[in-house]
């Protein structure tokens, strides 16, 4: 049987310090294999350190409610006590730096940031649902970087029903989109639904998702970023036409990494589970994934015609520092899990791949 269960805690039992699945930290498309060579430039031999990953601000969900603007979705339209929201059509526009609560049902309309260039921005999501039939829920047209927070208690929708028309001169493609770096945090919950088109969340900067609950349905990627994708403490349910979480710059080839310090995970993809043309490295968490179909799919499907549909993808190395993988793939192993180098660590020493083992 092709089926491959992967589960690394036991089958690198003495050789691999693993963690619990529910630990949570406090701090904190695709192309040819062998593209890339060596060890990616910003890498050394522990990979990169989490400390680098994150912001003090992309961990702090707190904020002055006093402060803050207020939005109230009505239906088809909205109200707000600042003037630095605009409301036509349905569209509810925010210009300048701050941060703003938003709450109630928007039943086709959007929400846009189009500040300054150096302005922050924070958007708390406090119980909302918002869906656009032509565009994204969520779009980020300008600003320094986005944060969107998730309220602590709260259940948070987004959705778009199946168009995207161009507002500008962007290809919006998603259901939360971004051309600027982009933070999701707080420990409410949120479910983005692109189930009739396009992604999930895209962020043509850095997207990162630092706490929350995601319950997430995309025609194509479930969460994409093009310079990286950095994720802590945070449970995912993807299930996503093509990747489930895709990082990839053809410009830079300094970017386009996907890290992961740990979290709980659960993706069903078309494509490749976890996939970084940069890199991908993960110090830890629980993985459940079943990529390009499963074993049901690699049985009417010779291997070599199939798209890439890897649990695990990271063109330029992968690094396992830890973690608990079980993986049902199109591919078998090592294709399950490519890279190059691909490093899984034992204490900080590189093990080759034929050391990882699966059952059949």
């Amino acid at each position: 049987m092709k089926k491959i269960s992967a589960l690394i805690s036991g089958i690198l039992a003495c050789i691999m310090i693993l963690t619990a699945c529910d630990a949570k930290t406090t701090d904190g498309t695709s192309s040819e294999e062998g593209k890339r060579s060596g060890d990616f430039p910003i890498l050394g031999m522990q990979g990169v350190d989490a400390a680098d990953m994150f912001t003090d601000r992309d961990l702090d969900t707190g904020y002055e409610d006093a402060a803050a603007g207020h939005v109230t979705l009505n239906g088809r339209s909205a109200e707000s006590d600042t003037d630095a929201v605009q409301i036509a059509d349905g569209i509810i526009t925010i210009t300048e730096e701050g941060t703003y609560v938003l709450s109630g049902t928007l039943n086709d309309g959007m929400v846009v940031v189009d500040a300054e260039k150096t302005d922050k921005i924070q958007l708390v999501l406090n119980g909302v649902s918002i869906r656009s039939s032509t565009s994204a829920a969520i779009y980020v047209k300008q600003a320094d970087k986005v944060f969107i927070t998730l309220a602590d208690g709260t259940q948070n929708s987004l959705q778009n029903g199946g168009q995207y028309v161009n507002l500008d001169d962007s290809n919006i493609d998603a259901v939360v989109f971004s051309k600027d770096d982009l933070t999701f945090n707080g420990t409410g919950a949120v479910t983005i639904n692109g189930a009739a088109n396009g992604h999930g969340v895209v962020s043509k900067d850095d997207l990162v998702i630092a706490d929350g609950t995601y319950e997430i349905v995309a025609a194509s990627h479930g969460l994409s970023g093009k310079d990286s994708v950095r994720i802590a403490g945070s449970s995912f349910a993807i299930t996503a036409g093509k990747d489930g979480i895709h990082a990839e710059n053809d410009e830079n080839t300094d970017s386009g990494f996907l890290y992961i310090a740990n979290g709980k995970f659960s993706i069903t993809s078309g494509g490749d589970g976890l996939s970084g043309e940069g890199f991908v490295q993960v110090d830890d968490g629980c993985f459940d994934i079943i990529s390009g179909g499963g074993t049901a799919a690699a049985a009417q499907t010779a291997e070599e015609d199939a798209a890439s549909a890897k649990a695990v993808k990271g063109t330029g190395g992968l690094y396992l520092n830890g973690g608990s993988f079980t993986i049902d793939s199109a591919r078998n192993l090592p294709r399950a899990l490519s890279a190059h180098p691909l490093r899984h660590r034992a204490q900080g020493v590189p093990l080759p791949w034929w050391m990882l083992k699966a059952t059949r």
